[in-house]
């Protein structure tokens, strides 16, 4: 019997272990190949001039700053390395369920650290230089230390989510919302009662805890006392996150509500199902706490003017922990009903692939509206279908064989499309702007033009890095992109009697009126939704292939005419030449 339990513990470590690895995987593949967007390259930027001892503004990020310039500092700057400490806390999100396997069930605990790893909303911020899943991943493992009686861990924890930025304020406000109406509603009554008496030396471990949290404030948050001004980036987070309550909202409201449905079905519709059985039939304590604490954190992001879709982070931890306590309840195995599950979940499978085949037609820009009317009567037709075939098989068979095929089949169908966001990550940066949980603008053409760059830094002086480059546009992106250059620099404006061999102005901008002859070439720099509204008009073809309207804000490289090769050019006249870029006939357009 032991040794049962024991093979039992080990293989659920093993699965552990497996969506630890996979959530590894999916957030560090091709992690630097997309250019950093001017949100991350203002927090990168910060880092780089603490690695190299220049004196900086530090941001409200001290955490992020602190140990990403440490990074720097050693391996050198780069994409990867820009984001990797996301990355990394954003993959530990995993473990957070086995700390709590014993109170949401051992099943739903593995099904909830998988959701945890492909979700599209963490894996996105995980994937994001400066992101609020720092604040969220550090807190929450802080939570999950002291549950499991080690104060030290959790103090160091928590002190480094407090360094993480004002995000940590939006959660901890979240769970001080939750917390203050599971206690006007009763909801842990029940759970107090069956609780064992505290421990007598709980005020030692909390001494322990404050203790810790206080040197990795200190050490951490200074660099070992390094960088002094880390403290006061600490204490700039208040005034940061409620100067966010007076500005006016540039995010949609509709994004945010968009986002959820969009990007995470499967737990949405299973968490929503979890809140009513909750509420309606099993009064379970830990599922009304875990709904107080979505609703407070889901209502709380879309309140705040200075809202992300981001935001929404703190709303994703209870809704898949919800979703996996309702997902779990359908996962036993019945030998004798199980071929009727397995049978009532196929059908499902094609249902809904014959769903998918008809309504994705209705993504196609133009669609004959007879054509549209008719495909929606038959994607109402089939859901028909699947609902009488349910109940037919309930009342034939087995009511909870054909439950639990019901449920099987929709998992294995919409974990397609929760997967199919992290794909787009993976395989390239091309429609980044009409991803919700990414900040706008969208990073462009930044290593085409570095390309460029480096070719004619060749072509001058024989070093890919030797040419002397002047730019005029004051980006984070564009100064973190040529950081690297020891001959770049920014001006205001060029002198007329000056004519550096390289010269980055806005497309904007009149052509250089210096003595010398320039060629340009246009790169698309920035990369803004442009939907006219707060959702896409064509929803469907925005949520299938995420294909909508963008508008670009372009940048021009001008380089001296003299440095390329005799002849090269049939014209001395300064011209710009367009690229290869889709996005260039419109930031061409005035």
């Amino acid at each position: 019997m032991m040794a049962d339990k024991k093979r039992q513990l080990n293989f659920e470590q093993v699965l552990y272990l497996v969506a630890f690895a996979l959530a590894l995987g999916i957030r560090f593949i091709n992690l630097g190949a997309s250019p950093l967007s001017e949100f991350e390259a203002g927090w990168a930027m910060q880092a780089f001039n603490l690695s190299q001892g220049e004196a900086t503004a530090i941001g409200s990020q001290p955490a992020y700053l602190v140990l990403t310039s440490f990074l720097f500092s050693i391996f050198g700057s780069s994409e990867t390395l820009a984001r990797l400490l996301p990355a990394l806390v954003g993959s530990m999100l995993v473990w957070l369920p086995y700390s709590f396997r014993t109170k949401i069930g051992r099943t739903a605990g593995i099904v909830l650290a998988f959701g945890l790893a492909f979700d599209p909303g963490l894996v996105s911020l995980s994937r994001l230089a400066g992101s609020p899943i720092l604040a969220m991943g550090f807190g929450l493992m802080s939570i999950s230390a002291w549950v499991a009686a080690k104060p030290i861990p959790a103090g160091i924890l928590g002190a480094l989510a407090l360094l993480s930025g004002p995000a940590a304020l939006t959660g901890l406000l979240g769970l001080f919302f939750a917390w203050t109406l599971v206690r006007f509603l009763s909801v842990d009554e029940a759970q107090k009662t069956s609780q064992q008496p505290a421990a007598p030396d709980r005020t030692q471990v909390q001494r322990l805890s404050i203790y810790a949290g206080i040197g990795t404030l200190l050490l951490a948050g200074t660099f070992f006392l390094r960088i002094p001004q880390g403290m006061s980036a600490l204490l700039s987070t208040i005034p940061d996150y409620f100067a966010g309550w007076s500005v006016i909202p540039e995010i949609p409201f509709g994004h945010l509500l968009l986002a959820l449905p969009a990007y995470q079905p499967i737990a949405l519709i299973f968490a929503l199902i979890a809140i009513i059985r909750a509420w309606l039939q099993t009064q379970n304590t830990y599922s009304r706490i875990l709904s107080l604490w979505f609703f407070t954190a889901l209502g709380l992001a879309l309140a705040y003017p200075a809202r992300q879709v981001g935001d929404l982070v703190w709303a994703l931890i209870p809704m898949w922990a919800l979703a996996a306590m309702e997902i779990g309840r359908h996962l036993s195995w019945d030998s004798s009903d199980g071929m009727v599950a397995w049978g009532q979940a196929g059908l499902v499978l094609v249902l809904l692939t014959f769903l998918y085949l008809d309504i994705a037609p209705l993504g196609r820009e133009y669609i004959d509206p007879q054509e549209h009317e008719d495909r929606l009567l038959i994607a109402l037709g089939v859901i028909g279908i699947g609902v009488i075939s349910t109940l037919l098989i309930g009342l034939g068979w087995v009511a909870d064989a054909a439950s639990r095929g019901l449920v099987w089949g929709l998992c294995i169908f919409l974990a397609v499309f929760t997967f199919a966001p992290n794909w787009r990550l993976i395989t390239g940066p091309q429609k980044y702007a009409n991803e919700l949980w990414f900040p706008i603008p969208a990073a462009g053409q930044s290593s085409l033009m570095l390309n460029t760059l480096a070719d004619i830094s060749e072509l001058e002086n024989g070093t890919k890095t030797g040419i002397e480059v002047v730019y005029l546009v004051d980006l984070a992106s564009m100064h973190w992109a040529l950081r690297l250059l020891p001959q770049a620099k920014f001006n205001i404006q060029i002198s007329p009697t000056d004519s550096p061999p390289a010269i980055i102005n806005y497309i904007q901008t009149s052509n250089p009126n210096l003595p010398a002859e320039y060629r340009g070439q246009a790169f698309t720099w920035r990369i803004f939704p442009a939907w006219g509204a707060a959702l896409p008009e064509n929803i469907i073809r925005w949520w299938l292939f995420r294909e909508a309207p963008t508008a670009s804000e372009g940048v021009v490289l001008w380089v001296r005419a003299d440095i390329f090769p005799e002849n090269i050019f049939s014209s001395t006249e300064t011209e710009i030449t367009p690229n290869d870029d889709p996005y260039f006939d419109d930031i061409m357009e005035p």
